[in-house]
């Protein structure tokens, strides 16, 4: 009995073996392949190991280390991201979430636009706090957290320098309104990602310690979603209006999901998750909708003053038209000229200043054409 049951066991076991053994052998080729420069090459075999295996987390970090070195760092991050997700040493975990990091500078760099590249080197630095939090003899990552830091806060100012020369203080309010909405959409962008993250951990490949790693995840998600509270209040002069609402509701599920990892429940972590994203998406719309009507006002303003400008341009040209085809007050028409030869040899003191009159109304226009005001570029 006892031997059938072993049979049985090896049979169950074998296709299993065969196909790590067979996994473990593409990746010596991609690996020979990526020592060699062939990246190519070395590209196609993880991609088959992947295929072949979609359970190992090595062919994921392999996978990323290639894509890493031709400079794909946004493929690479995907594939180091599935590798921690499956991971099941902690070593491998945190070697993932610290070449992450490296990745997401490397894009931080090469990136122009500054509010992109500055959330870029925040994602950076939060993958090297996952890293050290995993493992804290990781001296690269502790170093390149520092370096990020400081990259961080020289984006900072210069995104504030821009700012400052951009326009005077009226328009720097809608341009704190886009940074705002900027960072709530980065916000909601991360928290659905949590949630994805825990969904995937709630199957069984979780531990408390990835839990642990989650809540403080969550945690600081939570703080900065209390920033950005704080500063719409600050904005709205105290007035609590539905933006700020749907923050404190989306903080509230925040908690609740930190609580929840923190037992060990992802499950019911993702689903608290998905509502706070929620709460996220629906305080953007309503700042989003305050904008749009606040610029309708402006616009509508601006036009009716046009409009007022124009009519009362039109109004003053009609009365001047007016009063330049009638005679003078008080004083009798000028007789017809009996030819055009008698009217230019002598033209009567009347014609004369009618005419002094009309060269006097011709330069004036002929000023307003050509005057153009200063541009304002302070």
């Amino acid at each position: 009995m006892k031997k059938i049951i072993m049979i049985i066991l090896l049979s169950a076991l074998l296709p299993v073996l065969c196909r790590a053994a067979s996994t473990r052998a593409i990746l010596e080729k991609a690996k020979g392949n990526y020592e060699a420069g062939h990246l190519a090459r070395a590209l196609d075999l993880v991609d088959q190991a992947v295929e072949k295996n979609p359970e190992e987390p090595f062919a994921f970090y392999d996978k990323g280390n290639v894509l890493y070195r031709q400079g794909k760092y946004k493929e690479a991050i995907s594939s180091y991201e599935q590798a921690a997700l499956q991971s099941n040493t902690p070593e491998l975990t945190a070697k993932s979430y610290y070449n992450m990091g490296n990745a997401a500078l490397n894009r931080a760099q090469g990136e122009m636009d500054g509010e992109k590249s500055l959330a870029l080197l925040n994602n950076s630095a939060e993958s090297y706090r996952n890293a050290l939090n995993i493992d804290p003899s990781l001296q690269n990552a502790a170093h390149n957290l520092e370096l990020v830091r400081q990259a961080i806060k020289q984006k900072k100012e210069e995104l504030r320098q821009q700012q400052q020369k951009q326009g005077n203080g009226r328009c720097d309010r809608p341009r704190n309104k886009d940074e705002t909405q900027k960072n709530l959409e980065d916000m909601i962008n991360r928290q659905k990602k949590q949630a994805e993250k825990n969904k995937a951990n709630s199957q069984g490949r979780n531990s408390g310690e990835q839990n642990q790693q989650m809540a403080d995840e969550q945690e600081n998600l939570r703080h900065e979603t209390e920033q950005t509270r704080q500063q719409l209040g600050r904005r709205q002069s105290g007035k609590n209006d539905k933006a700020e609402q749907e923050l404190r509701k989306a903080m509230a599920d925040q908690q609740q999901a930190e609580d929840e990892l923190k037992n060990n429940q992802p499950a019911q972590a993702a689903e608290k998750q998905e509502e706070a994203a929620g709460h996220l998406q629906q305080a953007l719309e309503s700042l989003q909708d305050k904008d749009n009507k606040k610029n309708e006002q402006e616009q509508q303003k601006q036009d009716k003053k046009e409009e007022s400008s124009r009519q009362q341009e039109q109004q003053n040209k009609k009365g001047e038209e007016q009063q330049a085809g009638q005679p003078e007050k008080g004083n009798p028409p000028p007789a017809p000229e009996e030819s055009s030869a008698q009217a230019e040899a002598e033209p009567s003191p009347r014609d004369i200043l009618e005419l002094e009159r009309k060269l006097r109304q011709l330069r004036q226009q002929q000023m307003n054409r050509t005057y153009q005001g200063v541009e304002k570029d302070w």
